[in-house]
């Protein structure tokens, strides 16, 4: 009788003497034939099904638990019901399947790696957490040994981008922190291989399973633990997750966005109890560094938290570069009209004008295309003493680019100021960075020096 398979890859042993996630398989076993589920990685039910129906086999869905259950005739020392996983979409991500023993999990090892599979010792810190890739085919296949009596395997795509549902890479950053498996839709079968690769534990006291909410403990002292939050629903599909920072240990804002943009999360506009919002256009993921101390006396329990972003984020974006068109310094030497003078020489001059508020000149950025100049009060009314940088995008006015740009210039950061402020010591003067519009409008506003 001609044997019916999944047509991914035949996969045949010839001997079981190779080692499986930290175990060693008994080499009297009898070889055996074992086949890796369908391949059809990203299409639908309909097109997984009617695949298995071709090779006679049976079939059953499961519309809200995202699954289809094929069942294979014959068992030869793998347990041969097969689980195909799907995301929201429909969309086929990854296939499990029960392996019996661990005799039998000896020899799927063995097989993977006959059939040109590679094991990958570092990418688990757990011997009972195998990882064996196939790069050419692009293919990866997890090994979990849980307990003698529940030993699995997903086969899933290769694909290290960092909101693959079968990530490998942690996407550590030089400050410490890496990414949870933030992979939305996914499932907690999927996190908790994820997790205890990573050489994590669940949480007991932190876990609420009746709400779906699961934590791991890390080992880490700077980020103790990931946290995912589940749908309310089924309380099954991953929403959100999180990586949470010891409070003593909380990175720099600066290599906090520096980390989110090696990731593909740019700083935006928006902000969570005056906490950062970050964007990933790509992926509509958003994420926001709650590494602020509350004001309300709450508890302060920082971190790093992802969830489903909306694409009318992007329009949020901070301005990562400016063109900034440093005003005259020398306020209360010049006289206005000699201030003016002295503008229509500057590089970025473009024309004068007037309006209610006072004298103007416009200037060639597009990020500060406008500057209003005054003087000073009482007996210095005609003294150059003011410039108001002007714009009308919160994008530029709130970039993290402006901080760079002063003290880059040797700007000092001035941290007693309800504005942010920047002091240049050596010519007595301080901008203050108006994203309220308090003078006006949203502006940078540059006067002598008041600290």
């Amino acid at each position: 009788m001609t044997r019916k398979i999944f047509p991914a890859t035949l996969l045949v042993l010839f001997t079981l003497l190779m080692a499986s996630c930290g175990k060693t398989p008994d080499p009297k076993t009898a070889p055996i034939m074992v086949t890796l589920p369908s391949s059809l990685f990203g299409k639908s039910y309909d097109a997984l099904e009617a695949e298995a129906r071709q090779l006679g086999q049976t079939v059953t869905k499961d519309a809200e638990a995202r699954t289809l259950t094929v069942k294979i005739n014959g068992d030869q020392g793998l347990a041969r019901t097969i689980y195909l996983k799907f995301d929201a979409e429909g969309k086929y991500r990854y296939a499990m399947e029960k392996i019996a023993n661990t005799e039998s999990e000896g020899a799927f090892a063995a097989s993977l790696l006959s059939q040109g599979f590679t094991q990958e010792k570092t990418a688990t810190k757990m011997a009972t957490e195998g990882v064996f890739v196939h790069k050419q085919r692009g293919w990866v296949v997890f090994v979990s040994h849980r307990s003698d009596s529940d030993i699995s395997y997903v086969f899933a795509p290769f694909d290290e981008a960092i909101t693959s549902w079968s990530r490998i890479d942690a996407k550590q950053h030089a400050i410490g922190l890496w990414a949870p498996l933030m992979a939305l839709d996914n499932t907690l079968d999927m996190v908790t291989r994820f997790e205890a690769r990573m050489g994590h534990t669940l949480d007991p006291e932190a876990t609420m399973a009746d709400k779906g909410v699961y934590s791991f403990k890390t080992g880490n002292p700077d980020f103790p633990s990931t946290r995912y939050w589940l749908d309310v629903k089924t309380k099954s599909f991953v929403e959100e997750c999180a990586i949470f920072v010891n409070p003593d240990k909380r990175p720099k804002p600066d290599d906090v966005t520096e980390y989110m943009r090696s990731m593909g999360f740019l700083i935006t506009t928006l902000s969570d109890h005056g906490n950062p919002v970050y964007y990933n256009k790509d992926t509509n993921m958003a994420a926001v560094a709650e590494l602020n101390k509350p004001t309300d006396g709450s508890a302060f329990l920082p971190k790093v938290q992802f969830f489903k972003g909306n694409p009318q984020m992007a329009d949020s974006f901070m301005k990562e570069e400016l063109d900034i068109p440093l005003p005259i310094l020398e306020f209360g030497k010049y006289t206005l009209a000699e201030a003016l003078e002295m503008y229509k020489k500057q590089p970025y001059f473009k024309s004068l004008d007037k309006n209610e508020l006072g004298d103007v000149v416009n200037t060639t950025s597009k990020d500060f295309p406008m500057m209003l100049i005054w003087g000073g009060e009482g007996a210095n009314a005609d003294k150059y003493s003011i410039a108001l940088l002007f714009t009308d995008d919160v994008r530029v006015i709130n970039s993290t680019y402006i901080e760079k740009f002063f003290t880059g210039k040797g700007w000092e950061k001035y941290s007693k100021s309800a504005i942010p402020t920047y002091i240049d010591r050596k010519n007595n003067v301080m901008v203050q960075v108006d994203q309220s519009g308090n003078f006006g409008g949203l502006c940078l506003a540059f006067s002598p020096n008041e600290f």
